[in-house]
C-alpha cells in the first residue's frame, strides 16, 4: 500500500482546473435568445463564454457546469487511481 496523498495536494490542480473553464456566470440585462434558443429575461443567471460570445439560459449553463465538474470529477478519479 503506498502513502496516502494529502488533500493540500490535490487541491492546488483542482482549482487550476476549474478556473480555466471559459464559462462565466454573469446577470442578463435585456431580453434576448441564447445560443441554445431559450429566451433569457433581464435578472436571470446566465452562463457567457467571452472567447466564443456565446450564452445560455440558466438550465442549459447549470447542466455545463454539472457536465464539466464530472468531467473533472472523474478525472481526478482516475488519476488518484493510477497513484496506489
Amino acid at each position: 500500500m503506498t502513502d496516502p496523498v494529502h488533500i493540500s495536494t490535490v487541491l492546488p490542480e483542482a482549482m487550476a482546473r476549474i478556473s480555466r473553464s471559459p464559462w462565466r456566470r454573469i446577470i442578463a440585462g435585456h431580453t434576448s435568445t441564447g445560443s441554445c434558443g431559450h429566451i433569457i429575461i433581464p435578472g436571470d443567471v446566465i452562463g457567457f463564454d467571452p472567447e466564443t460570445h456565446q450564452t445560455r439560459c440558466h438550465v442549459c449553463y447549470r447542466n455545463i457546469r454539472t457536465r464539466m465538474g464530472n468531467a473533472r470529477q472523474r478525472r481526478m478519479n482516475d488519476s488518484m487511481e493510477g497513484r496506489q
